[in-house]
């Protein structure tokens, strides 16, 4: 999957597994990729631990274009019974870089699943600017839409 984005782009990018160097800037991404309610209620540590989680024990690649990190994919294995679910934690794309990108990193991190045996990946989205065209993106590789949520802060 390493290569060119385009013939008519040449700048280079790779993917390549998250090291626990990387968290700072992952927890940039987190930071920038997520709505204020999204992520009420959890500290700066509480978001570092989970990063640290998906690096050392789950799945988390890094898009790395001309030597800098710009896109962040990563989840937890757990298991539910007798089935392993990849929960995903992050999958953020800097908006320049997102296009072929986005669906180089979700077919790396879906490949990685079956590699490690993973049986569901559970993919959430749900501050999407735009869920309709979310939900193309994630249906053209086999995702189900399962679960609709609508919150009101009281």
């Amino acid at each position: 999957m390493d290569g060119k984005q385009s013939s008519t782009n040449k700048t280079d990018y790779k993917i390549r597994k998250a090291t626990l160097d990387d968290l700072d800037i992952l927890l940039s991404f987190v930071e920038d990729g997520a709505d204020e309610a999204e992520i009420h209620g959890y500290t700066e540590e509480s978001i570092t631990s989970i990063l640290k989680e998906t690096i050392i024990k789950g799945i988390a690649f890094v898009l790395v274009v001309e030597e800098k990190v710009v896109g962040v994919v990563c989840g937890v294995i757990k298991k539910s019974g007798y089935i392993k679910v990849l929960i995903t934690a992050a999958f953020y794309i800097e908006p320049r870089y997102r296009s072929q990108n986005a669906i180089r990193m979700l077919l790396k991190y879906k490949d990685e699943a079956k590699r490690k045996k993973v049986d569901r990946v559970q993919m959430h989205s749900r501050f999407s600017k735009d869920p309709i065209k979310m939900t193309l993106f994630y249906e053209r590789f086999g995702f189900e839409a399962r679960e609709i949520t609508y919150e009101l802060e009281v």
